[in-house]
């Protein structure tokens, strides 16, 4: 079979400073720059190797953007009150979701815009004007809600 080479060098005899010799071996880490250390981690050469790299790789990363936990209560269901319902989503209308950055809450299908619409409705619902709802929010996210 035929070996790969070492990473610690089985690399150039060079003569090194100050008389070292000349049939001495520099290893191969030492004539990198640090920046190319990356690019010279060996693959695994077995399969199972190879299984647990992918593996590796796979997890690292998030499967699902986005929980998995049911929508907020009142998120996407409406009032019983016709006319709390127009102002609370008139006030969903005006507001900006925080993910979308493009959207309204009341457009927008992300999790937290769920949250603030079912914090508006219930809001709302407790009696309070949209304009103060619109206040507090402001207050809490900031102005660019």
């Amino acid at each position: 079979m035929k070996s790969s080479p070492s990473l610690l060098g089985e690399g150039d005899r060079r003569p090194q400073a100050g008389g070292g010799g000349v049939g001495r071996r520099q290893p191969a880490l030492a004539r990198r720059h640090p920046s190319t250390m990356l690019r010279m981690v060996p693959l695994p050469e077995t399969s199972s190797g190879r299984i647990l790299l992918l593996a590796l790789a796979l997890f690292a990363t998030p499967l699902h953007a986005q929980s998995r936990l049911p929508p907020a209560p009142l998120a996407d269901e409406q009032l019983a009150d016709p006319s709390q319902e127009a102002a609370a989503a008139a006030l969903m209308r005006s507001i900006r979701c925080l993910v979308c950055q493009g959207q309204s809450i009341a457009d927008s299908n992300a999790e937290m815009a769920g949250d603030m619409r079912a914090l508006i409705r219930r809001r709302i619902a407790a009696g309070e004007q949209p304009e103060a709802v619109r206040d507090w929010l402001i207050a809490r996210y900031g102005r660019w809600v």
